[in-house]
């Protein structure tokens, strides 16, 4: 009935053909990589000499979603087509959290890779400007940047607070999430982080740069902070949250609150009335 492709580039092209051939419609779902300035790493290089083609990818589409505002707003800059946000999002159970408390020491986690694009070694230094508070940090993960990242943290003699447990399956993710206080994100860009819709689902307060899709995931002040690359924010917002402890488990609070906008249930009942709307369209 319908063909639902995520990625512009290279799947959006096989729905392209796919459509001409056999009539079949398809909706698009766009996600950073496959929009001009997105994911500098793929739009910089290699994409620019496909970009003259997108226009008809997504123009031929059906229906063109994106999974986040931000990706939506730079979209729009591009192509002259109607979009509709459609969030990343997460199971309905992964809500089932228990008892929201804090840890002590608080506990901050991260979970990706170890690469250039997450900026950690940034976040060594905000960590650095507080190493006298009650914290401790576990960066789930491996990378090429580890070696630099572990040389920066002995340099800092912050050994002692930093926990690597490398890569972990998705439950471990998530059992180590529901013992953290707080989700850190201070990456130079992303789309719509899975991690941090298991992070909303955990229960954890928020700290992120102002990049991608976190803007839908965080409200500012409330669950969390959307904050510029400048180390005197970040281990001020940190310090905040560490030497306040109730405020810490109100932001908790509503991060599980606020995940319930983004469940499979909620996201699938989006998708399937689009999906029903198209469907019905080529029938008439």
């Amino acid at each position: 009935d319908l063909i639902h492709v995520h990625f512009a580039v290279p799947a959006g092209a096989a729905a392209f053909v796919l459509k001409l051939l056999t009539g079949v419609p398809y909706v698009l779902t766009a996600h950073l990589g496959d929009i001009p300035g997105g994911n500098p790493e793929k739009t910089s290089g290699w994409f620019k000499w496909v970009k003259p083609f997108t226009p008809m990818i997504w123009k031929r589409a059906a229906a063109v979603t994106t999974v986040s505002s931000f990706t939506k707003m730079l979209a729009e800059q591009t192509y002259d087509v109607p979009i509709q946000v459609v969030p990343n999002c997460v199971e309905d159970d992964a809500l089932n959290a228990g008892e929201i408390r804090s840890q002590d020491p608080v506990r901050l986690v991260f979970a990706g890779r170890f690469v250039p694009q997450k900026n950690l070694k940034f976040l060594v230094e905000v960590l650095n400007k507080i190493k006298e508070e009650n914290w401790e940090c576990v960066l789930i993960g491996e990378g090429a940047d580890k070696p630099e990242l572990v040389a920066k943290i002995e340099a800092y003699e912050l050994s002692s607070k930093f926990k690597f447990p490398g890569w972990v399956t998705p439950d471990e993710v998530i059992e180590i999430f529901r013992m953290s206080d707080i989700f850190v994100l201070p990456s130079i860009w992303e789309g719509m982080p899975v991690a941090g819709l298991q992070a909303l689902a955990s229960g954890l307060a928020i700290l992120s740069a102002e990049v991608g899709g976190m803007d839908d995931m965080v409200i500012q002040g409330e669950n969390g902070f959307i904050l510029p690359y400048e180390v005197t924010a970040w281990s001020e917002a940190m310090k905040g949250l560490i030497d306040e402890p109730e405020r810490l488990l109100q932001f908790k609070n509503k991060s599980l609150n606020h995940a319930r906008n983004f469940t499979v249930d909620k996201v699938g009942r989006q998708y399937g009335e689009i999906f029903e709307r198209v469907v019905a369209k080529r029938k008439k």
